[in-house]
């Protein structure tokens, strides 16, 4: 596991603490998460606006099947910036 999903050498995965390694399992779960709601978004997006469509609106978390969908749902459901925020992207685009 930590060579093919982890992408450690052997030296790098025998250097590792136990908090070190679960940290880096948990990112890798994460990402794993991540992507497949990436998947939902799609899946959803294409069901949705198909020729034929559901009467109820797929939404991407219906098609995430592992992990922890409440984690996930943060990441899925949109939400407004605040101003904070706004201006900080936009600084950030700026290069301010």
């Amino acid at each position: 596991m930590a060579r093919y999903d982890l992408g450690l050498a052997d030296d790098e995965f025998l250097s590792l603490t136990l908090v070190m390694l679960q940290v880096l399992v948990q990112r890798h779960i994460a990402e794993r998460q991540y992507l497949e709601l990436l998947n939902g978004i799609v899946a959803s997006a294409v069901i949705n606006y198909s020729m034929a469509a559901p009467d109820e609106p797929k939404r991407p978390l219906d098609f995430v099947f592992s992990g922890d969908v409440n984690s996930l749902r943060e990441l899925a459901e949109p939400r407004k910036q605040t101003p904070e925020e706004m201006l900080a992207v936009l600084e950030c685009q700026l290069g301010l």
